[in-house]
């Protein structure tokens, strides 16, 4: 209501509360004393608090905060940052912001009571910031260098407080992460496109907090790409998977699913895509550099990337750059979003082929794709889902699709790729199969270029 405690309550302090001279030692408590050296920087001497905010805290919200409340806590106005992040009915804030000020109080007046400090009788406004009021109201520098001294030791009060405060918050939110991702498993599973920014509750908190960082990340180039090569099966690499990774200050990796969807929610996929393809390119560049020609990346999209008008665009602006051949870089759509395309889609994917794009089904052998899809031979190359290579050891329907799948690829003449091999028995039974180029832990985890670049160096 725009009401100050202090000034209202004023006239009633005069007429009906009498202060004791001789308790209050000639006055060294007075109101200067107690806005320039119990609460400077505002209640509970939050100065301080700020500045650790600004030097240690990880969290976007808070630093954003204390940005906004540096200028007005100078002038010893808080609101902002006792509200805004809140540090009322903050539990963990309580007891540093009461002690705060009553350590204050007993330096101050010590302090003052012993001569070190002049005491402060000069009537200047309540708003003159740090040093300046300490040195005005005392007429003497010893003012403004206790203030520097009740600053530290402040800092020294609040430091625990704010280094616990961040760990509760990292444990907490690492858990409504996790909630999220399980929430977002599920809505895979069951064919859920539900928004993830619009849900009740601390998901939709958490996938909006996630949001703000991801796309502050995206600008700031922090994501990165994972390599996971791909080999024939006498044990040649051919290339690698693209994997996108986001590791966040607070949860860790994210879900690289989960970075789709919020980039798609949030409206800055296309740039998002933008980057995988420059530091794909990129990487084909360096490849080419080494050990020549021989090799390709692929690249994960969605139907949504397909949708994007400058999609195209985009992608030959990043091969142009890096003077990349367009049969290098692979590109990957999943199987759902290769039975949802359009016409217009179809039209797109067909100019992708003809500029040399090698196209990619992922997940193949779920259940939802029409053969007809398969003979427009718009597809060169097709990757056996995990779900039926993780079990061709023990399941002989698994065996009777990919023998199946197999067979389609020699008569309408498309590649192979089986994903999720992690042993030699399930690389051999697949190679018996009929599969010849293999992907998964048998070989290799995704890797950083650097770690990559050693499948691509030429044998001696």
């Amino acid at each position: 209501m725009g009401i100050h405690g202090p000034h209202t309550m004023y006239s009633v302090s005069q007429n009906y509360f009498h202060f004791d001279q001789i308790a209050c030692s000639n006055q060294i408590i007075n109101g200067n004393f107690n806005n320039f050296f119990v609460n400077f920087g505002g209640s509970g001497a939050t100065l301080s608090l700020l500045i650790l905010i600004l030097i240690f805290s990880k969290r976007k919200h808070y630093r954003s905060m204390a940005k906004i409340s540096i200028l007005p806590s100078l002038f010893n106005v808080n609101e902002l940052l006792i509200f805004g992040i809140p540090i009322v009915f903050n539990p963990i804030y309580f007891i540093p912001f009461i002690m705060v000020p009553v350590v204050n109080v007993s330096i101050s007046y010590y302090a003052t009571y012993l001569g070190l400090v002049p005491m402060a009788v000069n009537e200047i406004t309540w708003a003159t910031p740090i040093f300046l009021a300490g040195f005005l109201t005392t007429e003497s520098i010893r003012g403004a260098l206790l203030q520097l001294v009740l600053l530290i030791v402040d800092g020294l009060i609040y430091y625990p407080f704010v280094k616990l405060q961040a760990e509760e918050y990292q444990v907490r939110f690492l858990y409504m992460v996790k909630n999220l991702t399980k929430k977002l498993q599920e809505m895979e599973e069951q064919n859920d496109n539900s928004e993830l920014l619009k849900m009740p509750g601390d998901l939709g908190q958490t996938a909006n907090l996630l949001v703000n960082d991801l796309e502050d990340a995206v600008n700031k180039k922090q994501l990165f790409l994972l390599y996971q090569p791909q080999f024939h099966g006498d044990g040649s690499c051919i290339g690698a998977e693209a994997l996108l990774r986001w590791k966040h200050p607070q949860a860790g990796l994210i879900y690289p699913p989960l970075i789709i969807v919020l980039a798609k929610e949030g409206g800055f996929l296309p740039k998002l895509e933008e980057f995988i393809f420059d530091e794909a390119c990129k990487t084909l560049s360096e490849i080419e550099k080494q050990s020549g020609d021989n090799f390709k990346i692929s690249v994960n999209i969605t139907g949504e990337s397909l949708k994007n008008e400058k999609f195209e665009e985009t992608l030959n602006h990043c091969i142009q750059k890096y003077h990349i051949a367009p049969n290098k870089l692979w590109i990957e759509i999943t199987e759902q979003d290769a039975l949802a395309s359009t016409s217009e889609i179809v039209q797109k994917l067909n100019r992708l082929k003809a500029n040399g794009h090698k196209l990619l089904i992922d997940d193949f052998g779920m259940g939802h794709t029409s053969i007809n899809y398969l003979q427009t031979n718009l597809f060169d190359v097709v990757k056996l889902d995990g779900c039926i290579t993780r079990t061709v050891l023990e399941n002989s329907r698994n065996q009777d699709i990919i023998s199946s799948i197999v067979y389609l690829s020699q008569s309408l003449n498309f590649m192979i790729i089986s994903e999720y091999v992690e042993n030699a028995n399930q690389r051999d039974k697949l190679e018996e199969l009929g599969c010849d180029v293999f992907q998964g832990y048998l070989y290799s985890k995704p890797v950083p270029l650097d770690e990559f670049m050693k499948f691509t160096k030429p044998k001696s």
